[in-house]
């Protein structure tokens, strides 16, 4: 088994295989965008019964949404400063802290139902002590005190699962924890709608399934993350490996996480927000930045409050709590950043190099009265 302070002595080479990867995906990302050939710009929306939407005004101005004046989009200047201060602006104007703020609750309301949820269908084929061992390896990403309330969890849901065979008790407590889960991820399908500057037209009972199918593909790739990283050291150890090969196979878990991320980022920013022209694509900008930003400021919040945090002596008993919180606020405030970088630049190559206004983020179609 795995010592978890053995694991934290080291996380300055994994951090920095990390890093180094995700260093990568950014480059990948410059090479593979292209600056977006000028072209004829594309009509505003139009809605039934209301007059086209006139381009960028000179100066900002208030227009009506469903939630009161926002200030119009201003028109930047091309090139990366003119991107970089459209971006900041799109994060200011969609209260992106906000946002993040209300994924975090969601997402720490969730975060116990979806362990439950894990355990109960791992157990089902594996051993549901193997999700408690194999999660040490990464604590360097949370800090100490979240990792130890994640861990204490686990072990209160194995117990409570152990022995547990396929019953109707058990289906049903499975998907009340599926269904508290998901709730999480409707959240953050409403926060890249914002970032994408989209009005969801699906219907309840299709965002329900997405965000049900969603919240299923991230347990199935913690599943096979756990399966493969339990199963796989075991039958390589059956063999001689020399010192190198284990360090790769040890570091090479890195790599994979900065992997799966990417692939994490690209699927939300695919499938969750309702797109009207969506393209699948492996890595953009935004994914590569987040990955980035996500990967650093995990290694650095858990660094910090190892070693300098006092959030046990402010907060209590919840302090565990209050740092698990935070740290998916940070989570969800680069994903949120990730939709809008990927959401200006693609703006930007639809219209020729600037981006449309008129209808303003999330305001949809005008309301009568």
């Amino acid at each position: 088994m795995t010592d978890l302070h053995e694991t934290r002595k080291s996380p300055d080479l994994a951090g920095l295989t990390v890093l180094t990867l995700a260093t990568l995906a950014v480059s990948k990302a410059l090479t593979s965008w292209r600056a977006p050939r000028a072209q004829r710009a594309s009509s505003p929306p139009v809605y039934p019964g209301v007059a086209a939407p006139s381009r960028v005004p000179a100066s900002p101005t208030a227009l009506p949404t469903a939630g009161g004046l926002v200030a119009a989009p201003v028109a930047h200047p091309p090139g990366l400063f003119g991107i970089i201060r459209s971006i900041i602006d799109r994060f200011s104007r969609d209260n992106a802290t906000l946002m993040a703020a209300g994924i975090a609750f969601y997402l720490l309301s969730s975060i116990f139902p979806g362990l439950a949820a894990l355990v109960s269908i791992y157990g089902l084929v594996g051993d549901p002590n193997d999700v408690s061992r194999q999660i040490a390896p990464f604590a360097g990403l949370l800090p100490p005190e979240a990792m130890k309330l994640l861990t204490d969890s686990l072990q209160g849901f194995i117990k409570s699962s152990a022995g547990s065979h396929v019953s109707v008790a058990l289906v049903t407590s499975l998907l009340i924890a599926l269904w508290s889960a998901r709730a999480a991820m409707a959240s953050i399908m409403t926060g890249l709608n914002i970032a994408y500057e989209e009005v969801d037209q699906r219907s309840f009972l299709v965002q329900t399934l997405v965000s049900l199918a969603l919240t299923l593909g991230v347990l199935a790739f913690v599943l096979v993350a756990v399966f493969a990283i339990a199963v796989v050291p075991a039958i390589l150890a059956l063999f001689y490996m020399s010192t190198l090969a284990q360090a790769a196979l040890i570091y090479g878990r890195w790599p994979l996480l900065a992997a799966v991320v990417v692939f994490g980022f690209a699927v939300l920013y695919r499938y969750a927000p309702y797109r009207s022209h969506p393209r699948w694509r492996w890595i953009t900008w935004g994914s590569a930045i987040a990955t980035l930003l996500w990967l650093l400021g995990s290694i650095l919040f858990s660094f910090y409050v190892g070693h300098f945090g006092s959030y046990d002596a402010t907060y209590g008993s919840i302090g565990a709590v209050m740092i698990l919180l935070l740290w998916f606020w940070f989570g969800a405030l680069v994903m949120i950043l990730g939709a809008e970088i990927d959401s200006e630049l693609d703006t930007r190559a639809t219209n020729g190099g600037a981006p449309t206004a008129g209808t303003p983020p999330s305001a949809g179609p005008p309301r009568g009265p």
